[in-house]
């Protein structure tokens, strides 16, 4: 049984075809280089693959924490809200209640 290799390429813009046969040693290390750079190329793909979906899932956790931030922020603000806007009422003694302020001031009260 002999080792044969063959690979067959395109070339330019005519796309010419180029076609190789090894065999023997010379086949030994084409499949070995073959193999090396696919390896290669292959763990590349998958680390820019990896970092890619890790900055996806950061980015989306961070889209989360904002909104949720945010809703904690819109929740705390509307209830300092109500809280100031509530009505006190407060009952004082008749001697002691304050005279109303006019709307509008008058030139004989300046």
């Amino acid at each position: 049984m002999a080792l044969i290799y063959q690979t067959e390429y395109r070339l330019g813009s005519r796309r010419a075809t180029v076609t190789r046969t090894y065999g023997g040693f010379r086949a030994l290390v084409a499949i070995g280089v073959d193999l090396t750079l696919a390896l290669v190329f292959g763990a590349f793909g998958l680390v820019f693959g990896v970092i890619g979906w890790s900055l996806r899932l950061v980015w989306h956790l961070f889209r989360l924490v904002a909104i949720a931030l945010r809703d904690v922020v819109v929740v705390l603000a509307r209830f300092v809200k109500a809280v100031i806007t509530l009505p006190w009422r407060v009952t004082r003694p008749a001697s002691r209640q304050l005279a109303a302020k006019p709307a509008w001031a008058a030139f004989d009260e300046l």
